[in-house]
């Protein structure tokens, strides 16, 4: 599933959350940009970005997806789903305890 392809909202529709185990972001580049199907989901970023050329400690580099913003992935998924972020991330780390850890109890 692709953050930035419209075609694809639906397709992300059809999950079955009980299978949903990981996100990933489209690392290391195509940061969540405004004329991607999904930034209308995506709450405005936490972290300031800068070009490479001219990166600081503390920010993110400009149009890289960076681990720290697999949160907006998660808003995007939520998003296209008309689900409420929180049980989504709740659920999936559910399932990634059950396929990881079958023995945990939670």
């Amino acid at each position: 599933y692709s953050i930035s392809h419209r075609q694809q909202d639906e397709a992300g529709k059809q999950w079955y959350q009980r299978r949903v185990r990981v996100i990933e972001t489209d690392a290391p580049w195509c940061g969540i940009r405004n004329t991607h199907a999904g930034s209308k989901y995506v709450s405005p970023s936490r972290w300031e970005s800068k070009k490479k050329e001219r990166w600081v400690e503390g920010c993110v580099v400009k149009d890289r997806c960076e681990p720290c913003q697999i949160a907006q992935v998660l808003e995007v998924m939520a998003g296209v789903r008309g689900e409420d972020p929180e049980h989504l991330a709740e659920t999936m780390f559910q399932n990634t305890l059950k396929l990881f850890f079958p023995n945990h109890s939670s």
